[in-house]
């Protein structure tokens, strides 16, 4: 209900605050808020020439944002049948679903919807075109949804701003059960990635001003497309125009435009502007009518573009046909045949990429760079190998040289397969069955510390550089029956035992001991440089 003078009924059901209290609970990230508030500030029917984002820290109420415009503001008719807009935003669903023209952007009174999310919610409003001037504020609004109640909204005449606009303070943002405080490279990040400050084509838009505490920036806006080097190089490719592919479903026109492209050059602000490609700012974004609104997963519509992986990529893909279908509040659209239209358009746009000569040059020089790392990096294994300083591990015995002193675990492996070969494990027996690459136990093998002890069978022996990585790799030692390793970095822990052999140690956990077997400690062996 609405209280003005006397309370006043309005044309309001009981489901639309159900949807109210869904929409706060279901939204994906607590700056949609923002999203949508600065989609109602920045339509082209508010007309505003100035607006400011407001983060602080409310005395009374906490997290708390401020949106404030000088556009057209809201007037009020209290008549649901020729509503202003304030009635509608009142109203929550009152926009162009509930029959009435809504601005460019409305979208089921969302941006009103989560604004409710809070402690308090103001606004204050004055109507350039009725000169009308009111306040108009809610206490607790989610908390009554949540008892299925309708708040009661104050509306006070001539309590508005002075002049024409709208100011919308949502107090105790997320009722203090959210974040307390935003970082403002982070918010930042957020507007031109997912709402109308990225706008993907060209538009007017306010002078807009980011305060966040006591850091405030006054924003140039517009998507950070990727831009193309001055002297062309084949690691950055942007499209010179759009990639467009249409068809008509249903008399419905779909049309899609792809923008952007890739590089290699990901932290090169000459080339990503001054967003460097991150998991946050690379793939595929999802506009309509001109607002990157959603992250969409590029390996499910790269087509035959297939072997670029996202980070790599900052593509936008407009197609305003998707804006009925579109689930704003999940980030997501509705299935069906526009959906199924806009997935297939969305694979012909990247097919047809991947004819390009640019694309194919990119795709030849990549793998000439891949054959010339790998081979740079044989290069420097071998001069490391060369290298006077560089020891190995010799058969005592024999004088054989075996390896090259271990620095990693696989070096570690093919140095004990080397011993067990030769019957140079210093225990009185250890057969290994099995080892695999994958997550786990490294060997499966039979082992006999001793010539009076007994055969161990199928044991888990894990194999790790320093016995410390043993911890740090998660293993655990109940699934473990023995770890072989090439030094212990620390063998005064309280939790290990030496026993009577150099070489042999064990780990005290719980009520069990597991042997160490210190490889670099084994008397079959020597380390020395190689001496040709």
């Amino acid at each position: 209900m609405t209280d003005i003078l006397k309370p006043i009924d309005k044309p309001m059901e009981v489901n639309v605050w159900d949807l109210v209290s869904q929409v706060i609970e279901s939204r994906r990230d607590p700056l949609d808020l923002v999203r949508e508030q600065l989609s109602n500030i920045c339509a082209q029917e508010v007309g505003a020439h100035n607006a400011t984002i407001t983060f602080y820290s409310d005395p009374e109420y906490g997290p708390s944002f401020i949106f404030r415009d000088d556009g057209i503001g809201m007037d009020f008719t209290d008549d649901m049948k020729r509503p202003g807009r304030l009635d509608r935003f009142i109203a929550v669903a009152y926009s162009g679903h509930a029959g009435f023209d809504a601005d460019e952007f409305g979208h089921k009174g969302l941006g009103a919807k989560l604004a409710m999310n809070c402690r308090r919610l103001e606004i204050k409003t004055h109507s350039r075109e009725t000169r009308q001037s009111h306040l108009v504020f809610v206490d607790e609004p989610l908390e009554k949804l949540r008892k299925g109640q309708q708040p009661s909204f104050k509306i006070v005449p001539d309590g508005g701003l002075p002049s024409p606009g709208t100011e919308v303070k949502v107090l105790g943002y997320e009722r203090g059960e959210g974040k307390r405080t935003y970082d403002f490279e982070h918010v930042k990040r957020y507007l031109f990635f997912s709402t109308v400050v990225g706008h993907t084509q060209p538009r007017n838009m306010p002078r807009l001003t980011l305060r966040i505490n006591d850091h405030e920036e006054v924003l140039d806006t517009g998507f950070p497309y990727l831009i193309a080097p001055a002297t062309p190089d084949w690691k950055t490719y942007v499209l010179p125009a759009p990639i467009e592919q249409r068809e008509t479903v249903n008399g419905t026109p779909v049309t899609l435009r792809l923008k952007g492209g890739f590089s290699l050059e990901t932290g090169d602000t000459s080339i990503t502007g001054p967003f460097t490609l991150t998991p946050r700012t690379s793939g595929l974004f999802l506009s309509i009518r001109g607002i990157p609104f959603v992250l969409l997963d590029f390996n499910l519509f790269r087509g035959n573009f297939t072997t670029l992986q996202y980070k790599f990529c900052r593509f936008v893909i407009e197609c305003d046909a998707l804006f009925e279908q579109m689930d704003l509040a999940r980030g997501s659209y509705q299935a069906g045949p526009i959906a199924t239209a806009f997935e297939r358009l969305l694979r012909a746009c990247f097919n047809e990429m991947a004819e390009r000569p640019e694309w194919k040059t990119f795709m030849r020089e990549r793998e000439r760079q891949h054959q010339l790392s790998k081979r740079m990096s044989l290069d420097e294994r071998k001069r490391a190998l060369k290298a006077i300083t560089q020891k190995y591990v010799f058969h005592k015995d024999s004088g054989r040289l075996l390896h090259r002193a271990p620095d990693n675990e696989h070096d570690t492996l093919a140095l004990l397969w080397k011993l067990e070969g030769l019957d140079a494990i210093p225990i009185d027996s250890f057969v290994s069955f099995e080892h695999t690459a994958l997550e786990g136990i490294d060997i499966l093998a039979n082992f006999r510390l001793r010539p009076d002890s007994d055969t161990q069978e199928l044991v888990p022996v894990e194999v790790e550089d320093e016995f410390e990585e043993f911890f740090e790799h998660g293993h655990n030692p109940n699934q473990t029956g023995m770890i072989v390793c090439w030094r212990i970095d620390d063998p005064d822990q309280p939790n290990l035992e030496q026993s009577d052999l150099a070489w042999l140690m064990f780990y005290k956990g719980q009520d069990r001991k597991i042997p160490i077997l210190i490889i670099s400690r084994f008397q079959t062996i020597e380390v020395q440089v190689k001496h040709d």
